[in-house]
């Protein structure tokens, strides 16, 4: 988890009608964990994803 933006309404249950929250972090992978072949070891991709796409480790 790179940040954590705190409580936004989850675009999936918005398009139903459902106005609930989740917390929105900034997750940051390895570039070479990704593309093991091309990726740089220095080079991030960072997505934002709500707390309900994650999954424990």
């Amino acid at each position: 988890i790179h940040a954590c933006y705190g409580w936004h309404i989850l675009p999936d249950a918005n398009a139903h009608g459902d106005r609930r929250g989740e917390p929105l972090y900034s997750v940051a992978f390895r570039a070479s964990d990704l593309w093991p072949e091309d990726g740089a070891e220095n080079d991030y991709v960072y997505i934002d994803l709500w707390e309900s796409y994650l999954e424990q480790p």
